[in-house]
């Protein structure tokens, strides 16, 4: 191959994902694609609305509902973890838990967490600290209502999220 045909054809390469500027703080994660039940979903202002896998007619909405940043390894590069939520028809609103680093300056999802359907194990919160993922998931008697929320903490050893603690926790006030 020519190589001045090479250094034409390098700016139109696809980038397989972001190259934020700085830190992971700096990645747009209201604008950014997920794979969401083995679908690609595009995200544009934090929301999209997608064709159900199902049916293709039916649509569900997906929603950025939270960002934690933190650290959670010793590379001293903070990571994030992202909470989407979405409809899945009828009465259902899942969540889901992914979580990303930079490595080598490009964002990569390091996992994904479980979330759930609203009180049945769906996402409350999370945050990042002291090195741990904190995840907080509702907990029913009804779908439609948690009595307690569960929160469990996680360490990255670099390759999977392992459970270090859980606790019970009364409702949100």
């Amino acid at each position: 191959m020519n190589p001045l045909m090479l250094i034409l054809l390098l700016p139109f390469s696809p980038i397989a994902s972001p190259q934020p500027s700085g830190g992971i703080r700096d990645v747009d994660f209201r604008n950014l694609t997920y794979l969401l039940d083995g679908q690609q979903t595009t995200l544009r202002d934090g929301s999209a609305v997608v064709p159900d896998q199902a049916d293709g007619i039916e649509t569900r909405t997906v929603r950025l509902l939270e960002v934690a940043f933190g650290h959670l390894d010793s590379d001293f590069q903070e990571e994030a973890a992202v909470v989407l939520g979405y409809r899945g028809g009828g009465t259902g609103y899942f969540t889901r838990g992914y979580l990303y680093g930079l490595r080598n300056h490009r964002l990569v999802l390091l996992t994904t967490f479980k979330g759930g359907d609203r009180a049945v194990g769906g996402i409350d919160e999370v945050r990042i600290a002291d090195g741990r993922l904190e995840v907080v998931r509702n907990h029913p008697e009804a779908a439609c209502c948690p009595d307690y929320r569960i929160a469990t903490w996680y360490r990255w050893n670099g390759r999977q999220l392992r459970v270090v603690r859980t606790e019970r926790r009364g409702l949100r006030k």
